[in-house]
């Protein structure tokens, strides 16, 4: 997307998977250099963790792209799995990384809370029987609307889902 934007050309055109491969170079060199959690996430996984909530990640970005970015965070440790968007036949929007997600973590999708800033992500947890949340603080075109989604719950900020986390937490632990 960022070739195609970047340069107006699609797929098809002749430079497009030179240009792809020296952008895909540089961000792999780079994976990590600026990358941070979003503010407020860090205490949410510490609460996961110290209150016994299994917590993966599904992404679409590619496993040579996703390792390396978590082992830089020091996420890859922390997280009961990781799927990304090789990892099965398909991808987000398509619910079998979810559900690959609930085996590797033993729990039922609908135990589960899949927070995600795209229309796939929702789309995936709606066809995999999973509560959705869409995060307005994630990287959200112009375009979206979160709401036309129909996700399960809208949190503005890390801090909303951290109040619902701790909400349902106090009434039984996942």
């Amino acid at each position: 997307a960022l070739i195609q934007l970047g340069f107006d050309m699609d797929a098809s055109h002749p430079d497009f998977a030179e240009r792809r491969a020296f952008l895909l170079d540089i961000y792999q060199h780079n994976i990590a250099r600026h990358t941070r959690l979003f503010a407020g996430m860090e205490d949410i996984l510490t609460h996961c963790q110290n209150n016994n909530i299994a917590w993966g990640i599904v992404t679409n970005k590619p496993s040579w792209l996703t390792h390396p970015l978590l082992q830089a965070m020091d996420l890859a440790q922390r997280a009961g799995c990781v799927v990304s968007g090789d990892t099965c036949e398909n991808s987000k929007p398509h619910p079998q990384p979810l559900l690959h997600a609930c085996g590797l973590l033993q729990v039922a999708a609908a135990d589960c809370l899949y927070v995600g800033d795209a229309e796939r992500d929702i789309t995936a947890a709606r066809q995999a029987g999973m509560p959705s949340a869409a995060a307005l603080w994630g990287y959200l075109d112009m375009h979206d609307n979160p709401h036309d989604w129909q996700p399960d719950f809208i949190f503005a900020a890390p801090a909303d889902l951290s109040v619902h986390i701790k909400q349902i937490t106090q009434t039984a632990l996942i």
